[in-house]
């Protein structure tokens, strides 16, 4: 009788260590950060992409992305940061905000799958560049110099 009570408490610990092992993963650990970036009053969940090995990684292989989700590219410092589709499976609108948190250049760019792919660049330095559903931009009239407010 003895030894069932300690197989049961022994279980009950290994299960709440587990548990408390997951949450801690997801919540510490988890490299797929989502945040919030809103134009007038357009909000989007973004996954970052802070770094260099998951900026060049970007969109690249996804078969779709929901409505009102994205890629917020962030970099350290302010310049003419250019895009291209390589290997990107989906259109997606390209969209590059500045330090002052406004939009300076918007490209609908298709995908690309072959060898040579267009590079696309920014008209004006950009700090931010989102990437979003194509054609969302102009069907909800998504301008340069639209304000842009970055939850992180």
């Amino acid at each position: 009788m003895k030894n069932k009570w300690i197989i049961i408490v022994v279980g009950i610990v290994i299960i709440v260590l587990i548990v408390i092992g997951l949450v801690l993963y997801f919540k510490f650990f988890n490299s797929e950060e989502i945040k919030s970036v809103c134009i007038n009053d357009e909000c989007f969940e973004v996954e970052i992409a802070m770094d260099s090995e998951s900026r060049e990684l970007g969109l690249m292989g996804r078969e779709s992305l929901c409505m009102n989700c994205g890629m917020l590219f962030v970099f350290e410092n302010s310049g003419k940061h250019g895009f291209w589709m390589k290997n990107t499976l989906i259109s997606l609108d390209i969209i590059w905000i500045n330090s002052d948190m406004r939009i300076v250049s918007i490209v609908e760019a298709e995908p690309c799958l072959t060898a040579e792919c267009t590079a696309y660049t920014p008209l004006e330095d950009s700090m931010y560049v989102l990437e979003i559903n194509y054609g969302f931009s102009r069907e909800n009239g998504l301008k340069m110099g639209d304000l842009v407010e970055i939850n992180l």
